[in-house]
């Protein structure tokens, strides 16, 4: 039934739409993983020294 509902409306959601929020998600995973990967080298860098 859901599927089917989505089958009526095609023009939603547009696909430069999707494209542009997934880009966006991308960006966002890349910079919370930059920020997760520092964290742990200073921490690593603090326990060392």
């Amino acid at each position: 039934m859901i599927l089917r509902a989505f089958q009526a409306r095609p023009n939603s959601p547009p696909p430069a739409l999707c494209r542009r929020v997934g880009n966006l998600e991308l960006r966002w995973a890349i910079l919370i993983i930059f920020l997760i990967g520092l964290l742990v080298v200073t921490g690593v860098f603090k326990m060392i020294f």
